[in-house]
């Protein structure tokens, strides 16, 4: 079997809105409360987020989105966003695509990059409003100038599948995707992982591939723990090691990844019942240390 013909990401565009919250950080939140009361926008913005939240205060999407609303009314971009996630979502509310959209659009319109990508979200799928690669390119393309990592990720998937109306760019597509894996984008790492196993606009590397798809799993992407254990299976850019493929084909197949359960239900009639047990062992100490880590790590 040959790996390339294994390897996950062509995938659809799914819509993932993501939440404008920054850094969290200690607040005076007696200070914050008395501000926002007064009709401080960004006080309203960082209380509703909270609320939101839950990081700092009891989560409360209702008090949440009557504190966003106030800091929109404001011209709040961000609170504008995340009134726009709220009816995407539908936290406490009806989930409501042609709401989530309005709001995106006020939020984008304003320069928020979160809204741009979110909108273009919404444009690329038809979420609320007619489905428009070419429109959801260029929202993307916004923010993914301001830096954006996931504008960044989103604009140039659009670039690789090249579909609707976007010619199919493998080197627009490395460069975007590139610049949104070196600022940690779980999704455009695994995906520069698979540039370089098969390829595609650059040359075949497969020793680049594990190093971006390692980055990935560990950070618990699924798709990228399937590769990862699929690479270490065959020795692909990397000694071959049945007991750390076993163990990221099995931590990626916990999670439902379809080709992680494939592959590991052929895989496995090839090893020992002590390497199996190994792997288990390595699969279920990764994971505990990593379900930890994410508890004591401060929200974003």
């Amino acid at each position: 079997m040959r790996i390339s013909q294994r390897f996950t990401f062509v995938l659809p565009l799914i819509a993932i809105a993501t939440l404008s919250v920054g850094h969290a950080e200690q607040q005076d939140w007696e200070k914050i409360k008395a501000a926002a009361a007064k009709g401080d926008a960004t006080a309203q913005y960082t209380l509703g987020k909270a609320y939101f939240t839950g990081d700092g205060m009891t989560r409360d999407y209702s008090l949440a989105l009557d504190l966003f609303r106030k800091a929109a009314e404001q011209g709040n971009a961000k609170a504008e966003n995340n009134i726009g996630v709220i009816y995407q979502k539908g936290c406490g509310v009806k989930p409501d695509a042609a709401e989530a959209l309005k709001w995106y659009t006020q939020a984008a319109e304003h320069g928020d990059a979160t809204g741009q990508d979110n909108l273009g979200v919404m444009v690329a799928n038809g979420r609320g409003t007619a489905k428009d690669a070419k429109k959801a390119a260029q929202w993307y393309q916004k923010a993914a100038e301001q830096g954006y990592a996931s504008g960044q990720f989103h604009l140039g998937l659009l670039y690789f599948l090249g579909e609707d109306g976007i010619a199919q760019d493998y080197a627009k597509a490395g460069k975007w995707i590139k610049m949104a894996a070196e600022q940690g984008n779980v999704e455009a790492q695994n995906a520069m992982g698979v540039i370089f196993n098969q390829g595609l606009g650059v040359e075949q590397d497969p020793k680049q591939a594990f190093a971006w798809i390692s980055k990935a799993a560990e950070q618990g992407n699924p798709k990228a723990q399937s590769n990862l254990g699929q690479m270490l299976a065959e020795g692909r850019g990397v000694e071959a090691d049945p007991i750390r493929a076993y163990q990221w084909l099995k931590l990626s197949s916990q999670k439902g990844e379809g080709t992680a359960l494939n592959y590991l239900k052929e895989f496995k009639f090839g090893l020992s019942r002590e390497q199996i047990d190994q792997g288990e062992e390595l699969a279920f100490q990764w994971g505990k240390k990593f379900e930890e880590s994410k508890s004591t790590q401060m929200p974003k």
